[in-house]
């Protein structure tokens, strides 16, 4: 017999002893559950179902929403396209240069 199953023995005599002192207290637990029941007081519904409904507030959100933003979008679009189709301002078909002087090297303190 090795110590695994003495201390295993010894267990079992222990809680033999317990159990008999306390038979009201056999089987009971001192952890709650876990998981608390949670209980709905409104009426499930599924989540296609509600999806395809004829008036959805969040769903009319969101279209306004889409509708808008595709209008903004058209109007970039064209701005933009004005921008990179219009005829071009020089001869060659280049864009002017433009340049700026800038100061190169480091300031000389003046004293």
């Amino acid at each position: 017999m090795d110590a695994q199953t003495r201390r295993r023995q010894r267990r079992e005599a222990k809680q033999a002893v317990w159990k008999a002192a306390n038979p009201l207290l056999v089987g009971v637990m001192a952890k709650p559950d876990v998981r608390p029941i949670l209980s709905l007081t409104r009426k499930l519904t599924s989540r296609p179902d509600k999806a395809l409904e004829a008036i959805n507030i969040y769903g009319l959100q969101i279209i306004q929403q889409a509708e808008h933003h595709q209008r903004l979008r058209q109007r970039l679009d064209a701005r933009q396209k004005s921008v990179y189709q219009a005829a071009p301002r020089t001869e060659s078909g280049l864009p002017e240069a433009t340049g700026k002087q800038t100061q190169r090297g480091k300031s000389i303190p003046l004293i």
